[in-house]
């Protein structure tokens, strides 16, 4: 059975991926079961969304420093 995994990529000039949490395998990107819980991960890591958009350009906390 395919299972559908989603990641979060950061949209800043980095290009980050949020990492996997500890019950997670190794990897370059943790994997979440739906969209929310991605975004969920995404909120409780410290990533933000960019202020004017709809929640479709992620930045992680790295970027958000850079563009202040």
């Amino acid at each position: 059975m395919i299972e559908p995994a989603y990641r979060v990529q950061c949209d800043g000039p980095g290009q980050e991926w949020l990492p996997p949490t500890p019950d997670q395998p190794a990897g370059t990107a943790g994997a979440w079961p739906s969209e929310r819980d991605a975004k969920r991960a995404a909120v409780a890591a410290g990533w933000r969304h960019a202020p004017d958009t709809d929640f479709t350009t992620w930045f992680c906390p790295a970027c958000q420093t850079l563009q202040r």
